[in-house]
């Protein structure tokens, strides 16, 4: 490199005769000594010595897994663990990973791994071959080991049942929009789920992908319509392979007439112009209409309430009239009634009288 004094020391021990250099790189050098006096006065150098430090290149590792059960070279996980042995005078390691099914070479390639192993993430199924080799501290790499071959093939999962709804002997729930919930599959990423419609005879009304947990909901969106239904569901591995369908869980749907609610709010006088509606609320209560009547200006309002608030308990339901439709100040009359998930009402209930100031 040409540097001058690479290394200088000056106060070596005269008992000593040696000096041990810390690691040095590869190169060629050139090293004078000279002694000193009692009175610390310096003699002349010594003739130049030159040395060639020449770092050997490491020796060949061998790649020693990923291995599958029994020590074959059949893995079925797509995140395999590569091994190595250590190679001598070697720092870190380049580890090449190439898919001879798909033909891509460098599926993998780590040139600066310092451990001797490598964690593979989700590798497509296939046949593959590994290599690796060490590279020393002067960047030198070593010869690449023996190829090193394996395939990786992940079970189909397996066939899961369906455990809810739990549908009584008259094949009956009244809900439209069920909870259907299933057995977690070993190995399975995800989920497919299908509701097929017996009465109308349409397949897949309900078709559900990707779902991570063993349960869903149907939301308002796929309510069902009184009919027979089928549901099943199938796990899928990471590599997007299916398992079989369960077997068909077959239900029929009877959402009961909504139950008239009662208003418990709002009453007497207040001066909030959106005032919280407050209600007796029913499983079968999907949406509510609320009828305002204006008792001073004969004007009437018909608030379409599709959301709301349900209380802990599940026996009350609120909503806050929104200020788009805030009232003025008057006296006020108003009425609610229930509809289920397939459009049928309740009566109207018991009128409600208060003030807004």
């Amino acid at each position: 490199t040409g540097e001058a004094q690479y290394i200088r020391e000056t106060s070596l021990p005269s008992d000593r005769t040696w000096f041990e250099t810390p690691s040095l790189p590869q190169g060629t050098y050139r090293v004078w000594v000279r002694p000193s006096g009692a009175t610390g006065k310096f003699s002349a150098w010594s003739p130049a010595r030159d040395f060639i430090v020449d770092i050997l290149a490491p020796s060949a590792p061998t790649v020693t897994g990923p291995v599958g059960t029994g020590s074959s070279n059949v893995v079925t996980t797509l995140s395999p663990i590569f091994q190595w042995t250590a190679a001598d005078r070697a720092v870190r390691y380049d580890l090449w990973v190439s898919n001879f099914t798909t033909g891509q070479g460098q599926i993998i390639r780590q040139s600066n791994l310092e451990t001797l192993s490598y964690t593979a993430s989700l590798l497509p199924q296939g046949q593959y071959k590994a290599w690796v080799r060490g590279i020393n501290s002067a960047n030198e790499a070593g010869v690449w080991s023996s190829a090193y071959s394996f395939v990786i093939d992940e079970p189909v999962p397996g066939t899961t049942q369906l455990t809810s709804p739990v549908v009584p002997t008259s094949g009956i729930i009244n809900t439209a929009m069920p909870r259907l919930a299933w057995g977690a599959v070993a190995g399975a990423a995800t989920y497919q789920l299908r509701i097929d419609n017996l009465t109308t005879s349409t397949a897949q009304v309900v078709l559900v992908t990707g779902l991570t947990s063993a349960e869903y909901t149907l939301t308002r969106d796929q309510r069902l319509g009184e009919n027979r239904y089928s549901a099943m569901v199938r796990a899928v591995n990471q590599s997007g392979e299916f398992g079989a369908w369960s077997t068909a869980l077959q239900f029929r749907v009877d959402v009961p007439t909504p139950v008239t609610p009662s208003l418990l709010a709002p009453t007497g006088t207040s001066s909030d112009r959106t005032p919280l509606f407050r209600w007796t609320h029913q499983p079968a209560g999907y949406r509510y209409e609320i009828f305002i009547r204006d008792l001073g200006r004969n004007v009437s309002t018909t608030l379409s309430v599709d959301t709301f608030q349900i209380s802990s308990d599940g026996t009350e339901a609120s909503v806050s009239l929104p200020d788009a439709s805030a009232l003025p100040a008057g006296n006020f009359r108003c009425w609610i009634r229930a509809f289920n998930a397939t459009g049928e009402s309740s009566l109207w209930s018991t009128a409600v009288d208060f003030v807004l100031t």
